[in-house]
C-alpha cells in the first residue's frame, strides 16, 4: 500500500531535521485506513441489531406477521454474527463460498436496513481480506447508491469507498464526492470526511487546502479532544511545507 507520506511533497531538510513529522504522518495515515468495516460492525453491530430487536419486540404482539418477522430477523442476525466471527483466511473455500451465498441473500433478502447493510458490508470486507478488491468496491458502491437506505448509511458507505480508494484513486474525484458531507454542518459523518479530505488535498500538494479542513475540525464544537489535538499537529506541519 503507499504511503501518504511518500506522495506528500515535503522539503528534503525538513524530513531531514524532524524524523518526527515522518512518524506523525505514518500514523495518521494508518489510522484512517484502519477504519475497516470488521471494526464498523463489531462496534456498531449490536446496537444496529438492538435498534431492530427492540422495534419488533414493541410491536410484537401486534398481529402474526410481526412474529413471523421477528423469528426470522432473529435467524438472519444469528447468520451475520456467525459469520462476522469467521476468519476468511481460515476459512476452507468451500465454506468462505457458504458464507458470501449467505450474506449475498440476506443483503437482497433481509428483513431491515439494518440488516442488508451489515450483511453487504461484511460480504464487501470478505472480498477485500481474499484481495477481491474490484468486486469489493462494486459491492460497496451498490450500497452506496441504494436508495432504500437512509442517507445516514448510504454515506457511511460513501467514507469507506473514498477509503478504500486512497491509494488508486483519483484525488480530485474522490474529493468531489466527499465535499458534500464536508459541508453538511449537520452531518455526522463530516468530521470523518474532512479528515479525508485533508488527506487527499495534501496528497495533491494543496497544503493550504488540507490545512483549513483540518481548522474545521478543531473549530468543530462535537469534535473529541484527541481528534482536535491531532488535526492541530497535522495543521501544523501542512502549513509549514
Amino acid at each position: 500500500m503507499v504511503s501518504f507520506a511518500r506522495q506528500t511533497p515535503a522539503p528534503p531538510s525538513q524530513k531531514e531535521s524532524d524524523p518526527s513529522v515522518q512518524a506523525l504522518i505514518d500514523e495518521i495515515d494508518a489510522e484512517v485506513k484502519a477504519e475497516n468495516f470488521e471494526k464498523f460492525l463489531k462496534r456498531h453491530g449490536k446496537y444496529i441489531f438492538g435498534a431492530i430487536a427492540a422495534v419488533i419486540l414493541g410491536t410484537a404482539l401486534a398481529n402474526a406477521y410481526t412474529g413471523w418477522m421477528h423469528s426470522e430477523q432473529q435467524k438472519e442476525t444469528a447468520t451475520l454474527i456467525t459469520a462476522m466471527d469467521r476468519d476468511p483466511a481460515a476459512l476452507p473455500e468451500a465454506d468462505l463460498k457458504m458464507v458470501l451465498e449467505a450474506l449475498i441473500r440476506l443483503g437482497k433478502n433481509g428483513h431491515g436496513q439494518g440488516i442488508r447493510l451489515a450483511a453487504g458490508l461484511s460480504e464487501a470486507s470478505i472480498l477485500f481480506q481474499k484481495d477481491q478488491k474490484d468486486a469489493a468496491l462494486e459491492r460497496l458502491e451498490q450500497l452506496q447508491k441504494d436508495t432504500t437506505f437512509e442517507p445516514l448509511y448510504r454515506d457511511y458507505v460513501l467514507l469507506q469507498i473514498v477509503r478504500a480508494r486512497l491509494d488508486s484513486g483519483k484525488a480530485d474525484e474522490l474529493l468531489a464526492r466527499l465535499n458534500p458531507l464536508v459541508q453538511a454542518e449537520d452531518n455526522p459523518w463530516r468530521l470523518s470526511a474532512l479528515q479525508l479530505a485533508a488527506l487527499l488535498e495534501a496528497r495533491q500538494g494543496h497544503m493550504q487546502e488540507a490545512a483549513a479542513k483540518l481548522q474545521a475540525i478543531v473549530d468543530a464544537p462535537e469534535a473529541p479532544l484527541a481528534a482536535r489535538e491531532q488535526a492541530t499537529q497535522l495543521m501544523r506541519l501542512y502549513k509549514a511545507m
